[in-house]
């Protein structure tokens, strides 16, 4: 899996943020078993916790469309991060999406730039 995301905070409290984000995630299989992307837009919580507000859990809930096929599925994302620097951290992410019973779902590592 591969992917990038725009993602913007929105404070609520000191420790506390509302997040709206957008992006691709491409998948693809060994031995010719093809490929395809899904655009997850979701929104959700994200939460510090220490005293110096480096550690934040975070989950986001929304819909992924599918890049073929013009459908799409129910999209999650639980995660921890660290803020390395004000600018820059690092996140293990865990994306799925979820329709008829199925679930796809990837374990990411995620670096992010912070404007």
């Amino acid at each position: 899996a591969y992917g990038a995301d725009l993602q913007a905070d929105f404070g609520v409290a000191s420790t506390t943020f509302i997040t709206l984000s957008g992006g691709y995630e491409g998948y693809s299989w060994k031995g010719g078993g093809g490929s395809f992307g899904i655009i997850p837009l979701m929104a959700g919580a994200k939460f510090f916790f220490g005293a110096e507000n480096k550690v934040y859990g975070h989950a986001q809930l929304g819909y992924g469309f599918y890049s073929k096929g013009g459908s799409g599925a129910f999209a999650y994302a639980p995660s921890l991060g660290y803020y390395i620097s004000p600018n820059f951290d690092l996140s293990l992410k865990y994306l799925a999406s979820s329709r008829d019973s199925y679930t796809l779902g990837s374990l990411n590592l995620r670096a992010a730039y912070n404007f």
